[in-house]
């Protein structure tokens, strides 16, 4: 489930996405307390606060992080066409195949549309071209029901 260690920007930032990921697996998402990740991550509550506003920051921040790691490993040169981008999509998800049932645990795998959609109208866009954006909606809608489905 977790990232690997080179995508954190940070050991704090690191502790705090991973103690709110193994509070999730036995808490509710809304029942877990700033506090408690804290005393998980073993860190002060300032400095959660220092990186941090909320518990949805640190899952923002998350997908981050693991965009930074799909980025990285993607190579280029072997991905180049649709069909391959999708395997590679694939390939990526289902190492972090834990994250995406603990999402659906916890009724928030929605929290992975916006970053979807976000993440493919940066990276593809070329132009400000409303189809093409809105393509890219649409791709991001299907990608991520896949992605629901595939973790029910």
């Amino acid at each position: 489930m977790k990232a690997t260690k080179p995508y954190y920007e940070n050991y704090a930032q690191q502790a705090i996405i991973e103690a709110l990921l193994k509070k999730m697996e036995t808490s509710s998402f809304e029942n877990i307390s700033i506090t408690e990740i804290c005393e998980e991550a073993n860190i002060a509550r300032r400095t959660f606060y220092l990186y941090y506003t909320s518990k949805a920051d640190v899952l923002d921040d998350y997908f981050e992080v693991l965009t930074r790691e799909y980025d990285h490993d993607r190579n280029p040169k072997t991905v180049v066409t649709g069909f391959q981008q999708i395997e590679y999509f694939f390939a990526f998800w289902d190492k972090h195949k834990d994250y995406l049932h603990l999402l659906h645990q916890q009724n928030i795998f929605y929290v992975l549309l916006n970053h979807f959609k976000d993440y493919l109208i940066n990276r593809y866009r070329h132009e400000e071209n409303t189809r093409d954006q809105y393509s890219l909606i649409y791709s991001s809608g299907g990608l991520w029901a896949v992605l629901y489905g595939w973790t029910t």
